[in-house]
């Protein structure tokens, strides 16, 4: 009975609640509690959902005109990659920022095109998913509050796929 109640002090001490909320296990946590618990699934769904089922138009900023001949955002809007749709993209980037506070759009593109917009050089758009995404930094001195691109930051994003691999993204590729 004493190394059950050594056990339940070791278990529920400081360290182990603070290694139970770190980011990468809470976000794991908070989407197992989206799927099973309905208190917790119902506010998300509905936001996510509303703000997916909105209509979207591309508008001029000089006369707030609606833009309805630019094939490029139209074929973002219409569908940003072969498996999902508009509405389906935006519901899950939603899902994933309500519940883990982080979402990452990656921008698949070819490496030719590091800088300047990315829709204009791609037409493949994912949201990954947040639980899986780790954020690697540079391991050298950082310069987060001087003059500095977020590649000076970030070395990579690394989604994880389980027993399958990883997959290394350049920060270019991602929007978080």
């Amino acid at each position: 009975n004493t190394q059950d109640k050594s056990s339940d002090i070791v278990r529920w001490s400081p360290r182990y609640i603070e290694e139970l909320t770190t980011p990468y296990v809470a976000s794991q946590n908070y989407l197992e509690l989206f799927r099973t618990v309905p208190e917790v699934f119902f506010p998300i769904d509905y936001i996510a959902s509303r703000v997916a089922g909105a209509k979207y138009v591309v508008k001029r900023v000089k006369d707030d005109s609606i833009v309805w001949n630019n094939k490029i955002i139209n074929a973002i809007i219409n569908k940003p990659n072969v498996l999902t749709t508009w509405r389906e993209f935006v519901y899950s980037h939603f899902v994933y920022k309500l519940c883990t506070g982080n979402s990452f759009v990656r921008a698949a593109m070819s490496e030719a095109f590091t800088s300047g917009d990315k829709f204009r050089y791609c037409s493949h758009f994912w949201v990954l998913p947040a639980d899986k995404v780790n954020i690697e930094p540079h391991h050298r001195a950082l310069p987060i509050f001087g003059i500095s691109d977020i590649e000076d930051i970030i070395n990579k994003y690394v989604l994880h796929f389980g027993y399958s691999g990883n997959l290394d993204i350049p920060p270019y590729q991602v929007w978080h």
